[in-house]
C-alpha cells in the first residue's frame, strides 16, 4: 500500500506521471497478468486516473528499493 501512495507523491512531483510513456503498456500488461481484479477496478476510473491507478497498482508489485529509487529520481530538487 505505501507503494501504491509513493506513485501518487511521484505523480504530484512531476505534474502528470512516475512512468515513462513508453513504459506504460507493459506496466498495463503485467498487472492485467498478475492481478486482473486491480484492472477490473481501475476501468471505472476516469480517464486521467486510470493511467495513474495503473502506475500505482503496478508499483505495488515492485521490490522496495525499486520504488525508492523511483521517488528519488522524479521527486529530486532541479
Amino acid at each position: 500500500m505505501l507503494a501504491h501512495e509513493v506513485t501518487h507523491v511521484m505523480q504530484a512531483c512531476t505534474g502528470a506521471y512516475g512512468l515513462n510513456d513508453s513504459f506504460i503498456n507493459r506496466a498495463y500488461r503485467e498487472l492485467k497478468a498478475m492481478h486482473g481484479s486491480s484492472i477490473e477496478e481501475i476501468n471505472g476510473y476516469g480517464s486521467w486516473n486510470k493511467r495513474q491507478e495503473v502506475e500505482a497498482r503496478w508499483m505495488e508489485m515492485q521490490l522496495p528499493e525499486d520504488v525508492i529509487t523511483m521517488l528519488a529520481a522524479n521527486c529530486r530538487e532541479p
